[in-house]
């Protein structure tokens, strides 16, 4: 038998499985963790498959790559006592992870597996038990020094803690000349993962009846205290935490421990969950649906029925164990997406989906694009679905964490709610994916492995017989193609719940506004309805897509600009702390009173941010609660959720945000969105520049009259005629569609092609030149499938000190993308490899 093993060694280039021989007697199963040799040294390992022969199985390959053959085959060390962390459909996840996104199998392995349940190796030495014979030539001062240290320890010692005690880098040279004379042993084993927080307990050791003979016996008053500790237990009937149990008699532990010692109790660790959210506002929607929602739901039911009777087909019923493990090379999944105004009741649809889901006996995930968003999520799931839900993002402790990934694991949970690592959740029976705010470029991860979210989600509900549902009043372009095309079901909201209007949106053209009222950051048509709301004791929500004070800091005599010296950026004032900053890579200094390029006095701050209009309203509106709501104001654990809690409990009348406030957020008490600058994304060289502007105009007006009150946006921009905000005004999706698709036809780009970006760094301008013409020379010379643009300079050209050089790749055939950056492995040097970064659709190219 042979296993086809993932290793959990952080080596980019190897992106496959490795395969050993499963020695006589020894079993493994898909999940299993294995200590294998990889280089001369053991290495843990996750098995994918186990096989009668070495070939890999086919959804294990990867592209272009023959299975391998070596004719010595390395057997498995050993197979480690640990729960398995993933199925046979995991296995397939990890590998088309790996080819679909140009990563190693390391990568994706934490991906899938976080890291508080990867097992480690821990690398002992230690004398030997027989001290070998004295050498002919005295051991060095290291050695000596080696030696000491694991006699001082008892005879062995871990090698980080030599390490730490002994700091040279020459220490593990020194250790493996001494293993190999036989002086010390080097021994490495495995260190498995914590299994949680418990607590110190106690439960009955003897009988029942054996208890009650006991404290009938044993009357003296000596022994008062530890006839009422055994009462108690015996009472209770379980397991009971030693402190508690104290504490409820009023009295030390130590009758407890005379209990143990007499063998009447023993203990027992017991298992503590820690909450991930405190106690949240449960949430009810309504439960009566229009006939939209009727219609929408379904569409969602009827694909969920078609994939319960494909998979009852295929195994006879739907609960068969493994039947998720067949269906390996099945079609693709049923997927709708679910396409309604801001407040037509998406969410209410898709509980009721999940809810069928349920019935069936499998459970759901439940994705939102930012984890501010998951404490709404909680409290309307909550409502719903009681204490079997689960959270999971990256904003928990591990021990939260590791705590709801094993309910999940264990099959305690039949929802899990999350952003967008929770896709991995470990769920034996997974039914149902839905992507709330699919449209959210959140949903791209920007660190190895660069998947995207929803095609990842797909690619998960394909190999589980799953279904996904993909949900937005914006969605991006690719998915509203692949609705056009057939591949996915649309099921429409065209008017929000309880027919409340849409808000009426107002464009206000700045041009006009600052010749009649230079310097105003707020139209006077803004700032006389942020007035009326305040007299009406309604609330406001003002968005600003930047940061901080000020974006420039000038000096109007010579020009010179303030720049972060690490990136290609200037810098942000704050006026808070008087400093500049940069967001890429955290750099401050003062800023400047006297220009230090000319000495000129004449330097001064331009551009807005939301710091700035936090400000500003302050002071026209002095009696008004004015809070703000970006990155530098809620980087304090608890202090986000704290914010949206005061507004909807309405404690501040008037919320400044950047993108966060746009979110799915539902405040009841918003009449008025002010758009300060519509245009801050407008003129970025990207080609989603566009849809992006139509996404956020349309999204942060949404947060307006979703209560009994009508809705109003007022929107500055000095563009009112581009075609992205006409759309938003008029909260027209189809419209910018039927204006952008063309756009994107003809110049090449998603829906209508694949995108690979290719970003080259250096230390300087010309290394990084250089190596870039290397890259351009390794991916061949392109052909008619396969379009490569540049080596050029990227838009940002430096970020953390390192230059940066930008190449684009477009095809039909994501395969050729693949292929192609799969040859830089085979011709580039391994330095040049680590500094290119391979982005399969990007969702930016900044």
């Amino acid at each position: 038998m042979f296993a086809h093993v993932a290793m959990q060694t952080g080596n980019r280039s190897l992106d496959h499985p490795l395969t050993y021989r499963l020695p006589e007697g020894m079993t493994a199963a898909p999940g299993s963790c294995v200590i294998a040799p990889l280089r001369g040294r053991p290495e843990i390992g996750y098995v994918l498959a186990v096989t009668q022969t070495p070939a890999l199985p086919a959804d294990l390959c990867i592209e272009n790559r023959a299975p391998s053959s070596i004719s010595d085959w390395k057997s498995i060390s050993e197979v480690l006592e640990t729960p398995s962390v993933f199925d046979r459909t995991t296995s397939s996840l990890f590998c088309w992870i790996a080819r679909q996104y140009f990563c190693g199998m390391s990568d994706a392995i934490r991906c899938v597996i976080p890291p508080y349940r990867l097992v480690s190796v821990r690398t002992l030495v230690r004398l030997p038990a027989q001290p070998p014979r004295a050498a002919s030539r005295r051991p060095s001062l290291l050695a000596e020094k080696v030696i000491e240290e694991l006699r001082a320890a008892g005879g062995e010692a871990e090698l980080q803690q030599l390490q730490q005690l002994i700091r040279t880098p020459r220490l593990t040279t020194a250790i493996r000349q001494l293993a190999q004379r036989g002086t010390v042993e080097v021994v490495r084993t495995a260190q498995e993962p914590s299994s949680g927080r418990a607590l110190a307990g106690v439960r009955l050791a003897i009988s029942a009846d054996e208890a009650r003979s006991w404290i009938v016996q044993h009357n003296s008053r000596r022994e008062e205290r530890q006839r009422e500790a055994l009462a108690r237990v015996l009472e209770i009937g379980q397991p009971v935490g030693q402190a508690a149990l104290a504490g409820a008699l009023g009295c030390s532990v130590a009758p407890i421990k005379a209990l143990v010692e007499k063998g009447l109790l023993e203990r027992v660790p017991i298992p503590v969950r820690r909450s991930p959210w405190p106690p949240s506002p449960q949430i009810a929607l309504g439960l009566s649906l229009n006939p939209e929602q009727v219609g929408a739901l379904e569409t969602i039911l009827a694909a969920i029925a078609r994939t319960a009777r494909r998979s009852t087909a295929a195994h006879g019923s739907i609960d068969v164990p493994g039947a998720a493990e067949a269906l390996v090379g099945a079609p693709a999944p049923e997927v709708a997406l679910l396409r309604g105004v801001t407040g037509s009741g998406k969410t209410e649809v898709y509980l009721r989906a999940i809810e069928e889901t349920i019935r069936l006996g499998k459970q759901a995930i439940a994705l939102a694009p930012e984890i501010s968003l998951t404490a709404q999520m909680v409290g309307i799931f909550q409502a719903r679905f009681g204490s079997r839900v689960a959270v999971l993002h990256s904003k928990l402790s591990d021990g939260e964490r590791l705590d709801e990934w094993e309910r999940i694991r264990t099959g305690q949970v039949d929802v899990v709610i999350g952003a967008r690592s929770a896709l991995f959740a470990p769920t034996p029976r997974l039914g149902l994916v839905v992507l709330d705010e699919e449209h959210e470029t959140s949903y791209k991860q920007d660190s190895s492995p660069r998947y995207l979210t929803r095609d990842t989600a797909i690619e998960r509900a394909r190999l589980a017989g799953a279904c996904v549902v993909l949900a937005s009043a914006t969605p991006s372009l690719e998915t509203a193609h692949l609705a056009e095309q057939g591949r996915a079901r649309l099921a429409r909201l065209p008017r929000r719940i309880d027919d409340r209007p849409l808000p009426s949106v107002i464009l206000v053209d700045q041009r006009i506004e600052l010749k009649e009222n230079p310097g105003r950051i707020f139209s006077r048509r803004l700032e006389s309805a942020i007035q009326q709301r305040l007299s009406r004791g309604e609330q406001t929500i003002l968005f600003l897509n930047r940061r901080g004070w000020a974006t420039i800091t000038l000096c109007r005599e010579c020009g010179y600009v303030a720049r972060c010296r690490n990136c290609d950026v200037s810098l942000t004032f704050y006026a808070s702390s008087r400093l500049l900053r940069c967001h890429h890579c955290e750099f401050t200094m003062a800023a400047p009173e006297i220009c230090p390029k000319c000495g000129g006095a004449q330097i001064r701050q331009f551009g807005v941010g939301t710091e700035k209009v936090e400000l500003e309203i302050g002071t026209l509106f002095p009696d008004a609660r004015v809070a703000r709501m970006d990155v530098d104001s809620v980087s304090r654990k608890g202090s986000l959720q704290d914010l949206i809690n005061r507004f909807r409990r309405g404690q501040i009348d008037l919320l400044v945000g950047t993108q966060m406030v746009a979110k799915g957020f539902d405040f009841p008490g918003v009449t008025l969105v002010g758009v300060v600058s519509a245009d801050t994304m407008l003129n970025l060289p990207d080609f989603r520049s566009a849809e992006r502007t139509f996404q956020l105009l349309t999204q942060v007006s949404g947060r307006a009259g979703r209560g009994d009150q009508p809705g109003e946006v007022i929107v500055q921009t000095f563009n009112p005629e581009h075609y992205a905000i006409q759309a938003a005004a008029q909260h027209d999706f189809d419209e910018f569609y039927r204006q952008e698709i063309p756009r994107r036809r003809e110049t090449r780009y998603p829906p209508f092609v694949r995108l690979a970006s290719l970003v080259v760094e250096g230390r300087t301008r010309q290394e990084t030149a250089s190596r870039a013409e290397r890259v351009r020379e390794a991916l061949g010379t392109g052909d008619n499938e396969v379009e490569i643009l540049g080596p050029a300079p990227a838009p940002l050209s430096r970020i953390k000190g390192r230059f940066r050089w930008h190449l684009l790749l477009k095809s039909r055939d994501p395969s050729l993308l693949r292929a192609a950056c799969r040859r830089l492995r085979l011709t580039l040097s391994a330095e040049d490899l680590r500094a290119v970064t391979v982005d399969l659709d990007p969702m930016s190219l900044l």
